[in-house]
Formats: C-alpha cells, structure tokens, sequence
C-alpha cells in the first residue's frame, strides 16, 4: 500500500495535484474560460465517492484531501495565464496531468492505479455531462472538444 512517504515534496505536489487538474481541464474543455460551479461540484463528488468506495487506498483518501488546494491552485494559474486561449489553458492542464500521472505510475500498485483511474475518469466524464451547450443547459450534454479530453485523458491514464 503506497504511503505519502513514499513521494518526495516534489513528487507529492505533483501527484497530488491531479485530481484539481483533471476537473479543471475537463470544466474547461467545453471552450469556455469560466469553469460552471456545477461542473467543479460534479467533479469533486465523484472524487470524494471515490475515496469513499476504496477505503484502503490511501492515495486516493489523500488525494480527495488535496482537492481543493490543487483546484485553487489551478483557478490561479489558469487566471494568472489569460493571454492563452482556453484550447491553449486546457493543453497546459494536459502536459501538467502527464506529468502527475506518471509521477503516480512509478510510485502505487497496479490495483491503487487502477482505482485513481476509475476515480478521475469518472469525474472528467461527470464535469463534461453536467451541463448541456443549450440555454440554461439544455441541448447536447457532450461538446466535440469536451469528447476529446474524456479520450485524451483516458489515453494518459491508460
């Protein structure tokens, strides 16, 4: 079972990072600057019924932990770097939860990966479903671009 002292301070601000990554960029991926409050709250649900499902895996219990600061964080630099396009931002978060994802890989089990991977690709997917292209969210719940993070995301975490 993988402990935060197996990660050095560099290695757990990164891995620890990922799940404000992924909600964030998939917020983002519908083109859109402003990431909704519905979509952030979807995202962070999923995570924390994640942690909820897999007790034991003390990644995700920390990580669920960590959300919020990462988030912040996130919404900072994502303020921080406005001269980008929002395609530019979400190609940024992209590289960064490359980075974060293979800082992970070296360090759990292949069954704890397997659970942050179920965690995080359920809550892209449920920060890209939560709200529709339409008027007061009605209309297609899933934009091309969003599609495309979801299956970006899921190629990363592969």
């Amino acid at each position: 079972m993988t402990t935060r002292e197996q990660f050095t301070d560099d290695e757990w601000q990164q891995a620890s990072a990922l799940p404000g990554l992924v909600v964030m960029a998939a917020s983002l991926s519908d083109g859109k600057m402003m990431p909704s409050i519905r979509e952030l709250q979807a995202g962070t649900e999923v995570l924390a019924a994640g942690a909820q499902k897999y007790p034991d895996n003390l990644l995700l219990q920390q990580l669920k932990e960590g959300m919020s600061a990462a988030k912040e964080e996130s919404s900072e630099e994502i303020k921080q770097d406005k001269a980008g396009s929002v395609a530019e931002v979400v190609e940024k978060l992209v590289e960064e939860i490359q980075e974060s994802v293979d800082v992970i890989k070296a360090k759990v089990t292949a069954d704890e990966f397997f659970q942050v991977r179920e965690v995080l690709e359920g809550a892209a997917s449920a920060v890209v479903e939560r709200i529709g292209s339409g008027f007061m969210g009605s209309g297609e719940k899933v934009s091309e671009s969003e599609k495309a993070f979801v299956e970006r995301l899921r190629t990363i975490l592969a």
